[in-house]
């Protein structure tokens, strides 16, 4: 069992990122790969990483980085602490805003390498924290929203990346409809708040042009 709780901001981006490159089985795909963190600092680091990820390319390979970003949001990876309710809703709302330096930073500068499709729908769909995903965190989908709002709203993205971004709004919207058809069949019940159940309906109703 490895223990992260003790480690510095540069010993984190090495367990991350510091690996051999490969795409068909990635260092955290070992069956024997165990861990253990603490929820405020990987959230830390994150924020850190994520507002200013140029500075990983002065350690590691673009395809370390890579490698890495699909580690995150992979199901073996950090991606839940975002719904961790004990921790700060504005650092996790800022962390989750950030993400949009991975696309302009990363994926924008280096189109060619893989996974630009499947990590923002990875992001979304492996959000989970103790057993609990997106649809018990409506205030988390809103800031989802918002960040593939943004990006989709970039004029110098290629058809390729927006179609990658717009996989990911999509997981978001069958969460988000989903969510809403488990409230109808929960009545008299409910199960989500007036407030939360306009977020829900913006997202699932959210026009994709691509």
């Amino acid at each position: 069992m490895i223990d992260l709780s003790k480690y510095t901001f540069a010993d984190w981006m090495d367990f991350v990122f510091g690996h051999p490159v490969n795409r068909k089985n990635p260092w955290y795909a070992n069956p024997l790969l165990l861990y253990d963190f603490d929820s405020a600092l990987v959230l830390d680091y994150l924020m850190t990483f994520f507002s200013d990820p140029a500075f990983a390319y002065l350690c590691y390979t673009p395809d370390q980085v890579s490698q890495g970003l699909d580690f995150i949001v992979s199901d073996r990876g950090f991606i839940g602490v975002l719904l961790d309710e004990e921790l700060s809703r504005s650092k996790r709302r800022d962390c989750i805003l950030a993400m949009n330096a991975v696309f302009r930073v990363h994926q924008e500068v280096y189109p060619e390498l893989p996974g630009l499709r499947e990590w923002w729908s990875a992001l979304v769909r492996n959000c989970r924290f103790h057993y609990q995903g997106l649809a018990q965190h409506v205030e988390i989908i809103r800031y989802f929203e918002r960040l593939f709002q943004s990006l989709l709203n970039r004029k110098t993205i290629t058809d390729a990346q927006r179609s990658g971004i717009a996989a990911g709004m999509l997981e978001l919207k069958q969460i988000a409809k989903d969510a809403l058809a488990a409230a109808e069949a929960s009545r008299p019940r409910r199960l989500y708040s007036r407030d939360q159940l306009k977020i829900l309906r913006s997202v699932a109703a959210f026009e994709l042009n691509v």
